[in-house]
């Protein structure tokens, strides 16, 4: 599955004209950014939070987060976003992703929850790589850098945050305040990061 997405984005840069690009991606768009590297069409890589970073498949705990969570918005519907229009309610229901969740826009918040509830690659995406992990990548030779928050509750470091995969020179750094998905948690530090993940030099050569 993974592969698939990493074809797919080929293929729309190829569509652009382009056979390579600067990619930044988070969580599962992390490990195709990586996936991407492999095959020389990446740039530079940023990685955020990126999946694949395991030991065998997919641990456990993590396929039943999102299960969980896929109930839980599935049998909220229409009352969501009642909950979700308050600080709490986001804290409550979006913690496990975000690291501040109370300071997500209200429409955005609400966004998230109806995605996950009816995305209908959800389910088949997880299924797909329950099985999988990112391997290959020591020989990446583009400036890759991989960056955590320091709210991270869904990728453990005992379990999801493996390094040997991954190419020598990788910059490896934190990101304070922000949980699985940075986006709304601090996005001028988020920019900052990609950007210069996009400018690193790799043995004297941008």
């Amino acid at each position: 599955m993974t592969q698939t997405l990493r074809d797919s984005t080929v293929a729309f840069l190829r569509e652009l004209g382009m056979e390579s690009a600067h990619v930044a991606g988070n969580s599962s768009g992390g490990w195709t950014a990586l996936e991407m590297a492999k095959l020389g069409h990446a740039r530079s890589v940023t990685a955020l939070s990126p999946a694949g970073l395991w030991h065998g498949g997919t641990p456990r705990q993590i396929i039943w987060v999102f299960r969980l969570r896929y109930v839980l918005a599935r049998r909220l519907g229409r009352t969501a976003p009642l909950l979700l229009a308050t600080g709490p309610g986001r804290t409550l229901l979006l913690s496990q992703f975000f690291g501040r969740p109370w300071r997500m826009p209200v429409d955005a918040a609400v966004g998230t929850v109806r995605n996950f509830a009816h995305s209908p690659g959800l389910w088949p995406h997880i299924q797909a790589t329950s099985k999988e992990r990112f391997s290959g990548g020591r020989g990446i030779e583009v400036p890759v850098t991989v960056a955590w928050g320091s709210r991270e509750v869904l990728l453990l470091a005992g379990q999801a945050r493996f390094r040997e995969e991954l190419p020598p020179r990788t910059r490896w750094i934190g990101l304070p305040r922000c949980g699985h998905v940075p986006t709304y948690d601090d996005p001028d530090l988020l920019a900052r990061v990609i950007l210069e993940g996009s400018n690193a030099y790799v043995g004297g050569r941008r």
